[in-house]
């Protein structure tokens, strides 16, 4: 059972107190830094900021208005009245939008995001894209950069933790190592999480120790002492989190000794309730239970009367994993049922796992219903994920096609407008000409006229035809990358995860780094999609042999079925064009997937040979085959078939009930 790891809360700090920080950095002669106003009661406070915006509703759409109502936004915001606040902030979208003021509304789509928060994670992340976008053309590295740090965190409690990586990655390309110190500790903290929920400890380790550094440098600034105080624990915590998860015990409990003071437990409960609660587990981890027990209650009362009810959840648990240990199963039961009890109650998935399966094993006469429990959970768990991660990369998607869209058509205007003037200029000429012409050179100008304008609606009409082909084309190409590689991969990946998911001896760790590792390379592959699906994906021969040999060789292991390859050594790849071995790629990763979840076979062949005037590509097995009349094939055979048409190849199945399946791919050497 994991212990509670205090930089989930300084990353909600770190993003979300931003705006307390920059959107209430009003100058010092503000009503809102006031003696008088700070003394008010929060209702007072709201009745008197409930005032000022009767008062603001603009008459004129200025500057000065704009920053007002900003400044009342933020006031809003920082006493919990959102509603009130996103009101503003959509007026000041509509405002800035009139004015023209790029700045404007960046801010505004900035405020209404954080008015979204993690109530709304979908809409803040859009809104969240939108300011990055402005703050990116404004050239404006250090708001471009909390914007995608932003949208990081949003990611990251949505389990999306690789795309998370990307965004910070990101962030801190534009922010720099010289950039807002906050923000490059909170930067390197959210990476090192990242990577820590990743199990790549190395990396997660470099982020905080990073992050650690940083720490000095906002000492001798100017800050407050309650905010360093949580940077530093925050900091060590993690660091020593990642020594116990390492099996450094020591170290771990060498790190957050140094933290437990009696002025932390007076100053900062909190802290100290995570710092007491970790000695004791890395302590517990370690096998030294001297005054374990009273560490664990200790850091379970401190809690329970200064924190949240969600941050009891690892401090039960912890109890339960003790008492467990020490034999003592009514205790640990006890307290884990506790555990459970709260982590439904606030949906906390991963943990309810984590207690189910302990609970499993020291309340056996429940044994079958802590079991269907994980496996409800475990199910929810991965739809949810699924759902999650297709979500965002929709949002990104459809911002990014809407944008496209607005640019054709702004494209498509202003060439109208242009052909429209043009057009003008060229009837006001023959008009003049005509009034200085005879009668018989008007006629011939009216009907050369007559011709330009026709000439010009064809070209117009066959310009319009070609985009939408085009944009037709596109749309089709990217959906046969997305399912003949990415998910075939993925399902490969998830399949073999799943066969190893109970298991916990050394060789399937080992194999289960072997996938993480397959799904850094998928990875790579969604980007190089991304960035041009039209690029060969490999330059040389050796390097598409071993991408291929590599793949087949994965097979191994997934089912029963054994992969052989071989090919002719006599092909040029060099001479062979990219959209061809793209194309023979994915037949391999359609064929192969069909053959691991339906073929039941024992072998499998893979050969690639060549011809004087042909490619042949075949995947042959002994399973059990199927009736090629009655069953036709889905999506992915479809999209194969569309493929091996597009290089002037054909695609052939033979299979017999009984007998196995051959899959050949034929095209043009040339």
């Amino acid at each position: 059972m994991k212990q509670f790891n205090l930089l989930l809360f300084i990353f909600l700090m770190g993003c979300f107190t931003s705006c307390t920080d920059k959107r209430a950095n009003l100058p010092p002669d503000s009503s809102f830094l006031s003696p008088e106003y700070v003394a008010l009661a929060t209702q007072d406070k709201i009745a008197y900021l409930d005032s000022l915006t009767v008062c603001c509703v603009p008459k004129v759409n200025d500057t000065l208005t704009r920053n007002i109502l900003f400044k009342i936004s933020s006031e809003y915001f920082n006493l919990a009245e959102n509603e009130k606040s996103l009101k503003i902030n959509n007026k000041l979208l509509s405002l800035s939008i009139q004015a023209g003021d790029t700045l404007a509304m960046a801010k505004s789509y900035y405020y209404k995001a954080d008015n979204f928060g993690f109530s709304r994670k979908d809409s803040a992340y859009y809104y969240y894209l939108q300011a990055e976008k402005f703050y990116n053309y404004l050239d404006d590295a250090e708001q471009t950069a909390l914007m995608r740090f932003n949208k990081a965190v949003l990611l990251f409690y949505e389990g999306n933790h690789v795309e998370s990586e990307i965004e910070l990655s990101n962030a801190l390309k534009v922010l720099g190592s010289r950039g807002e110190k906050k923000l490059l500790f909170a930067c390197y903290n959210l990476m090192g999480s990242n990577f820590e929920k990743l199990e790549d400890y190395e990396n997660a380790m470099k982020y905080y120790v990073l992050a650690e550094e940083i720490l000095a440098e906002l000492a001798s600034e100017n800050q407050v002492i309650d905010e360093r105080n949580n940077y530093a624990v925050a900091s060590a915590v993690n660091i020593a989190y990642v020594f116990e998860r390492t099996g450094q015990y020591q170290k771990a409990i060498e790190k957050l000794e140094n933290l437990i003071t009696p002025e932390l437990k007076k100053t900062w409960p909190k802290a100290y309730a995570v710092a007491v609660g970790n000695l004791a587990y890395a302590k517990m981890k370690k096998g030294d239970l001297t005054n374990v027990e009273n560490l664990l209650l200790q850091s379970l009362d401190v809690s329970r009367k200064h924190d949240k009810e969600n941050a009891l959840i690892y401090k039960l648990n912890n109890l339960g994993e003790y008492y467990a240990l020490k034999g003592d199963t009514l205790k640990s039961v006890r307290y884990l049922r506790q555990s459970l009890d709260i982590s439904e109650r606030t949906s906390a998935g991963e943990e309810i796992k984590n207690i189910l399966k302990l609970l499993s094993r020291m309340d056996p006469d429940r044994d079958a219903v802590y079991k269907e429990k994980y496996i409800r959970y475990t199910d929810s768990m991965y739809k949810n994920q699924r759902e999650n991660r297709n979500k965002y990369a929709r949002i990104e998607y459809e911002t990014a096609r809407v944008e496209h869209q607005n640019k054709l058509l702004t494209t498509t205007n202003l060439t109208i407008i242009f052909s429209s003037v043009l057009v003008i200029f060229l009837l006001l000429s023959l008009l003049i000409y005509r009034y200085i012409s005879s009668q018989k050179r008007e006629l011939e100008f009216k009907r050369q006229q007559q011709i330009a304008d026709e000439e010009l609606f064809l070209l117009l009409k066959e310009h319009q035809f070609q985009v939408t082909l085009a944009r037709q084309h596109e749309q089709n190409r990217i959906s046969k990358e997305l399912h003949d590689g990415i998910m075939n991969r993925i399902y490969g990946v998830r399949l073999h995860l799943d066969m190893l998911n109970d298991l916990d001896d050394p060789e399937s760790k080992a194999k289960r780094l072997k996938f993480v590792d397959i799904l850094q390379e998928i990875e790579k592959e969604v980007r190089l999609i991304s960035h041009d699906l039209q690029i060969d994906i490999l330059q040389n021969e050796s390097d598409y042999i071993s991408l291929i040999n590599d793949f087949i060789a994965q097979q191994n292991g997934i089912s029963r079925t054994k992969f052989v390859f071989t090919h002719d050594p006599r092909i040029a790849w060099d001479d062979i064009s990219g959209l061809k071995k793209i194309t023979i790629k994915r037949t391999l990763q359609e064929a192969i997937l069909n053959v691991n979840k339906y073929a039941d076979a024992l072998n499998c062949r893979v050969n690639i040979a060549q011809n004087d005037s042909e490619l042949l590509v075949s995947i042959t097995d002994d399973g059990k085959g199927f009736d090629t009349l009655t069953q036709r094939g889905g999506i992915g055979i479809k999209n194969l078939r569309s493929r091996a048409k597009s290089v002037h190849g054909r695609l052939i199945i033979d299979s017999k009930i009984g007998f196995g399946t051959t899959i050949e791919l034929r095209m043009p050497i040339s």
